[in-house]
Formats: structure tokens, C-alpha cells, sequence
């Protein structure tokens, strides 16, 4: 059940990235965009880090920086996809989703820390 939460959770985030901006319509804080990065990435990488249950199995420092890794390609794949719908890629973004992926993963990882082993 929660695979197909994370799938269709990236899948959504994927469409919310590359559907057309509307016109004339810009957040009220500046940089309010970066946050929203950030906060959809660290889901993304929460939930595929539980459906894939990475943080309770052997060698889990390795399999959390793989999907980390994988994420981060992702998402620079994602900015540079965007220019062909009529949004601009940006640095920046990558950079907030990069965050994003940082903290998720680290939520996993110490989140394991925390709990007892079975």
C-alpha cells in the first residue's frame, strides 16, 4: 500500500512540475517556491524511504545515500524537463530539492537510531 502511495505521490510531483505556469499568478513571499521544494522532496524521499522500508534493513546508510543519489538525479532531471513547458529551470530549485532529500534522509536514518531493532 505504501509503494503505490509513493509512486503516485512522485507521480503527482512530476505533474505539478511540468504543468504550464499560469499567468500573472506569482507567490506572495519571495522565494516561497524554494520552501515548497524542499517540503515536496523530503516527503518524496519519507515516504519511499518507509514504502521501501530502507531505514529497517542491513546496510541501510548505503541503500538511503543510493535512493538519495537517485533523487538528486531526478530532480536535476525534472528542472531541465521544465523548459520545455514553458517554465524555467532553476539552480536554486535544485538546490531547495537537494535540501529536501538531505533532510528526508536524515529523518530516516535517525529515526532508526531512535527505535529498537527487531
Amino acid at each position: 500500500m505504501l509503494r503505490g502511495l509513493w509512486i503516485a505521490y512522485w507521480m503527482g510531483l512530476f505533474l505539478l512540475t511540468h504543468s504550464p505556469k499560469v499567468p500573472g499568478v506569482a507567490p506572495r513571499i519571495p522565494q516561497l517556491d524554494k520552501l515548497v521544494h524542499a517540503a515536496l522532496f523530503c516527503g518524496l524521499t519519507l515516504l519511499g524511504g518507509r514504502a521501501l522500508r530502507l531505514a529497517s534493513r542491513p546496510g541501510r546508510l548505503r541503500k538511503v545515500a543510493l535512493w538519495a543519489l537517485i533523487y538528486a538525479g531526478y530532480a536535476a532531471a525534472d528542472e531541465w524537463l521544465q523548459q520545455f513547458v514553458g517554465r524555467t529551470p532553476d539552480l536554486l530549485d535544485w538546490l531547495a530539492d537537494g535540501v529536501g532529500i538531505v533532510a528526508g534522509s536524515a529523518i530516516l536514518l535517525l529515526r532508526v537510531r531512535r527505535s529498537p531493532t527487531p
